[in-house]
């Protein structure tokens, strides 16, 4: 029987360069704005916000799914995925000409790196699964780098975007298709009707990722129309630079923290994922008394703009971007302890609540929405800790 920390181990966590693609992705994000300016940056940031909005709707979860069940499954989830993200792109396209309300370009651009980008996610959890850690940091580190070429040669936000999903799905395709090359050409069934079946099961999921996902898109939105592009800008770097520590460090662990939740006790998934809140938490807490006193300083020099942001906002912001964070987070464990739809009627409440920030007054600072938005944000991870607790309380009382 496996030990319940064996994940933490210093061979498991023993894997520094997972750091690589994200750290890639903080840097070219700051160098993208320091040569485009904030204007620039807050609409990339709402344009690929608004794509990946899409691809977890078109993805429908299944690369979730791929990361918290049994290896076996693993190609026939990916076939799953794939087949669903490619049936939504294509409603999508024939809702475009039965309805016809955006400019088809930026429709078709924002729908294709959707797609792109679910599938990305699909094959990239397969190799998660597979454990093919090196090769997941390779054409994760792809995206980074394309969005970095495509930005500083002044090509459209659209076309960029786009161009940064297509080539590490080329070169995912050719992994395996060069891994797996007997199963594609000898193929196996898919039974749509289970197909269809398990798409549905994963429906709560699918609405809670889509709104948990989409808190930060719904923020600068609402920052840009009650202020301008530029201070959604601002924020979102300020977002990103602050959060920074909590964000890639979630990123690097929590794969490998779901991969093992999927093969071990009801009971054992909560008492790692315990271990992983507590890390994360503490790493807050370690990091914030630098961002409130060094915060202004750090912003100012990795934007390289003369925009002072005070060290109260800076903080907020921090806390704000960790604590959206690990909301995501707590969304996959939900789903892996058959609780889903417990979450995603928390998540509701919250876009009532990110809502009511920006329709309940007609003029208010980014300091005043910052706090608010903080607020929220704070009463419902508390609301979502409760609800874990009491989850794992009721099975230990059954059991």
């Amino acid at each position: 029987m496996h030990s319940d920390t064996q994940f933490f181990d210093s061979k498991n966590l023993s894997r520094p360069l997972v750091i690589i693609p994200f750290g890639l992705i903080f840097i070219v994000n700051l160098i993208i704005t320091q040569v485009n300016g904030f204007g620039y940056a807050g609409e990339l940031a709402i344009f690929s916000a608004a794509s990946s909005f899409l691809a977890i709707l078109f993805s429908m979860q299944w690369d979730i799914e791929i990361l918290i069940r049994d290896k076996d499954k693993m190609l026939v989830s990916i076939y799953s995925g794939i087949i669903v993200a490619t049936f939504f792109f294509t409603v999508s396209i024939g809702l475009y000409f039965l309805l016809n309300f955006l400019s088809f370009n930026f429709y078709l651009f924002l729908t294709s790196s959707a797609t792109l980008l679910a599938i990305n996610e699909i094959l990239l959890s397969g190799l998660v699964k597979l454990k093919k850690y090196k090769i997941w940091i390779l054409v994760r580190s792809l995206t980074p780098i394309m969005l970095f070429f495509f930005a500083i040669n002044q090509f459209s936000i659209e076309l960029t975007w786009l161009f940064a999903q297509l080539v590490p799905l080329i070169a995912l395709v050719l992994f395996y298709f060069g891994s797996f090359k007997s199963n594609l050409i000898n193929g196996f069934s898919i039974s749509l009707k289970n197909l269809f079946s398990r798409s549905c099961k994963l429906l709560s999921l699918t609405a809670s990722s889509l709104i948990s996902n989409s808190i930060l898109l719904f923020c600068l939105i609402g920052i840009s129309f009650s202020l301008d592009n530029y201070e959604a800008g601002l924020w979102v770097n300020a977002y990103r630079i602050f959060s920074a520590p909590v964000v890639l460090s979630s990123s690097i662990i929590l794969p490998f923290v779901l991969s093992k939740i999927g093969d071990i006790a009801y009971i054992s998934k909560f008492k790692i994922f315990y271990k992983y809140l507590l890390g994360m938490t503490l790493l807050l807490i370690f990091i914030s008394p630098f961002v409130y006193f060094f915060g202004s300083t750090t912003f100012k020099t990795l934007t390289n703009s003369s925009s002072i942001i005070e060290g109260y906002l800076c903080i907020t912001i921090c806390w704000i971007g960790a604590m959206h964070c690990l909301i995501q987070n707590m969304r996959s464990f939900f789903h892996s302890i058959d609780k889903a739809e417990t979450f995603l009627v928390i998540l509701i409440l919250f876009i009532f609540l990110i809502g009511a920030i920006f329709f309940s007054v007609s003029s208010i600072s980014l300091v005043q929405i910052s706090e608010r938005i903080f607020y929220s944000t704070f009463f419902i991870f508390i609301l979502i800790i409760l609800n874990l607790l009491n989850a794992n309380y009721i099975k230990i009382e059954k059991n």
